[in-house]
């Protein structure tokens, strides 16, 4: 099969219109879309160290793949990057100001080391995604990370402090959120209409190899000094106050029907901050 190559470098910024990408790009230098661009399944956007990409409103929407490594995503009023399908993979970039920094519908990509900062949403993930999340740098915004409708993401190594919520899980997901730092959040990890109860009786049947315990894996975290002092004053037996579950809010209903809200496995914890560099569990 013939390999075609669309090079696109530039060297200043430049406009352009909805753009669909249906062959291989490649993006240097710097660049800027006054609409969305649109990456066409079997297409892969390699996006170089030093680029950057400035967006005056619409999405980076990827059906194909991203390889995106270095390189500097931001706009006013954008929504984002968007990935459905492919294999991406981004590393050690910087996503700011979106509505939704990293949006996962479906794919499994590798996000490592990147620095989100001010979006409203992070990275959202849902509809059966499975990302890895690991090494990021998450700050500034609203949730750090949402995770929803069957999305069993793997947190590992992340920082992700100074939002109003640092994760949010929802809706039948069952990640792994182990040795993270999740200091400094309003509220560190919320659990909102998530209960295995609903999975067992209205979700699909053998999605998972395991069986669900009702429970969320966050275990061997760092939630930060007053925190740790809390859990330590607990001895691990009492009810955070910077983690919102089933101890909170024991029912949620959901179409006239009533669920137990899974509770959040925290314990063991950390007892001192992580050292993140980049890179760490790759």
């Amino acid at each position: 099969m013939k390999y075609v190559l669309l090079l696109l470098t530039f060297l200043f910024p430049v406009s352009a219109q909805a753009l669909s990408l249906a062959t291989d790009t490649h993006w240097q230098g710097s660049l800027r879309f006054d609409a969305g661009v649109r990456v066409e399944k079997g297409a892969t956007l390699s996006v170089a160290p030093g680029t950057r990409v400035e967006f005056a409103g619409g999405a980076l929407e990827v059906f194909g793949s991203l390889h995106a490594r270095g390189a500097r995503f931001e706009g006013e009023d954008w929504q984002g990057i968007v990935l459905r399908d492919g294999e991406s993979r981004m590393e050690d970039c910087a996503v700011l100001g979106a509505r939704t920094g990293v949006l996962v519908l479906g794919a499994d990509p590798g996000i490592i080391g990147n620095q989100f900062t001010g979006n409203e949403i992070a990275i959202k993930a849902q509809g059966a995604a499975r990302p890895i999340l690991v090494g990021n740098q998450i700050s500034g915004g609203g949730t750090g990370v949402l995770l929803s409708r069957r999305s069993d993401a793997r947190l590992r190594h992340n920082r992700i402090t100074g939002n109003r919520i640092g994760v949010q899980v929802e809706h039948s997901s069952y990640p792994v959120i182990r040795d993270n730092d999740l200091s400094g959040n309003a509220m560190a990890l919320v659990l909102s209409r998530q209960s295995s109860a609903w999975e067992k009786t209205r979700g699909a049947g053998g999605r998972r190899p395991v069986a669900l315990t009702g429970a969320v894996d966050a275990k061997n975290n760092w939630w930060g000094a007053a925190a740790t002092e809390e859990l330590e004053r607990t001895a691990g037996r009492g009810n955070p106050s910077f983690i919102h579950d089933g101890r909170d809010e024991p029912f949620f209903t959901d179409e006239g029907k009533t669920y137990p809200l899974d509770i959040v496995e925290f314990a063991p914890w950390r007892a001192a901050p992580l050292t993140l560099g980049s890179g760490q569990g790759r």
